[in-house]
């Protein structure tokens, strides 16, 4: 009798085991992003309230969704990039101006986003090349801090610059 119960319990215990709860990775945060590209992936949010790893002798505590890691598999030399991009004035009030150096031809997106990530301004270029200059009204956006972030059509990030509007 004895050795039957022992038996249903261990039973029990295991099939109680193999069927537990399992939970996914879930974040709640107040922004984020995740951007892909042929040889690069970024992601991140903000408003996570602790992100640090904590360690004794014997224990480790990881606390955060996602851990600061960066992987660096190549640099490219700054000094041969064949572009220049500009954005001024920065504070800004009525218009941005975001000057371009393209050696060869290349097709952008610059792209405004305020600060949870909310795009107010989206717009293509097509063929650009030698120096030309762009104008981004900020007349009818509220006063705070702006991301611009002007890209290739295959998503590779030229520029990212915070912008703040007065």
């Amino acid at each position: 009798m004895k050795k039957s119960i022992c038996t249903i319990v261990i039973l029990i215990t295991g099939i109680a085991y193999t069927y537990s709860q399992s939970l996914t990775p879930a974040v709640i945060a107040s922004a984020g992003r995740y951007s892909e590209s042929n040889n690069l992936r970024l992601s991140y949010t903000l408003g996570e309230i602790a992100v640090s790893t904590l360690s004794t002798n014997n224990l480790i505590l990881t606390q955060g969704f996602q851990q600061p890691t960066l992987i660096i598999s190549s640099v490219n030399d700054p000094d041969k990039f064949d572009w220049s991009i500009i954005a001024y004035p920065n504070p800004v009030s009525d218009y941005l101006n975001v000057s371009f150096n393209f050696m060869d031809k290349k097709d952008i997106i610059i792209e405004l986003s305020d600060i949870t990530g909310k795009k107010v301004f989206l717009e293509r270029y097509d063929g650009m090349i030698g120096k030309e200059e762009k104008s981004v009204s900020f007349s009818n956006l509220k006063s705070g801090i702006y991301i611009l972030n002007i890209y290739n059509t295959e998503r590779t990030f030229l520029k990212t610059v915070k912008i703040q509007k007065q």
